[in-house]
């Protein structure tokens, strides 16, 4: 079922990729820096396990877990793995709330300044993998709290589903921007 999961959410980040192709008529050889950027920033939350595992939390077996997985060069098994244990880890940097609102601002800023198509596809992509792993969070337990964790918040479920739609507001700006 993980494998699928991945796959679905991969193939939903391709669609929404040709959908902005349409919309926005990228018919042009730069575009598909904008589609590079977006891919490799949709991936790079990721790195926030393996900080877990290296940086804030070493000797958890878990880490140590995810370690050797790293030192074999067993991909496929670390991310299958990492995508199983997700819910074990705690103080994660990037997959919290705070994170994300900083994150928001400084995408806001790269969208609206920079003209490197590769770097505002990236953080269009990165600002999309976290709003897309806080929804399946969200339909799988109907609970955000762990990204909430460190402002000390205890949202409720419509306090959950006003951010979620604000977040889902930001993203729609951000492809306007794009």
């Amino acid at each position: 079922m993980q494998k699928r999961e991945g796959f679905n959410k991969f193939i939903a980040v391709i669609v929404l990729l040709i959908v902005l192709t349409l919309v926005k008529k990228w018919f042009n050889f730069s575009s598909a820096l904008v589609w590079l950027g977006v891919l490799v920033g949709y991936y790079l939350p990721f790195f926030d396990h393996l900080f877990y595992a290296y940086i804030v939390r070493p000797d958890l077996e878990i880490s140590r877990n995810i370690r050797s997985l790293v030192s074999i060069k067993k991909i496929k098994k670390l991310i299958t793995y990492v995508n199983e244990t997700k819910d074990q880890r705690d103080k994660l940097i990037i997959h919290t709330a705070y994170f994300q609102m900083i994150f928001s601002l400084l995408t806001f800023f790269i969208l609206s300044s920079s003209m490197s198509l590769f770097g505002r596809g990236l953080v269009y992509g990165f600002c999309l993998k976290l709003l897309t792993e806080e929804l399946y969070e969200y339909f799988d337990k109907k609970d955000l709290s762990r990204w909430f964790a460190e402002m000390n918040i205890k949202p409720d479920t419509h306090a959950t589903r006003v951010y979620l739609y604000a977040n889902g507001l930001v993203l729609l700006i951000f492809s306007l921007m794009l």
